[in-house]
């Protein structure tokens, strides 16, 4: 009676246990394939950059800056 009882607690942790990893991997497999649609994507605009700080510059010639 008791090797019975000992194969029923097993069987029913191994069904619990089975239960819940099939049930964490739908939700992953659920959640990848809801999340993979496509985004718009937005046109890439040229940035520009202020700088206040620095001296006016020449193209071509190199300067040092000491902050």
């Amino acid at each position: 009676m008791l090797r019975l009882s000992k194969v029923l607690r097993d069987s029913v942790f191994s069904t619990v246990l089975y239960a819940s990893l099939l049930s964490v991997v739908s939700t992953m497999l659920i959640t990848a394939g809801c999340s993979s649609r496509r985004h718009k994507s937005h046109p890439s605009s040229s940035i520009t950059i202020t700088t206040a700080s620095l001296p006016d510059a020449t193209e071509g010639v190199a300067y040092s800056y000491t902050l």
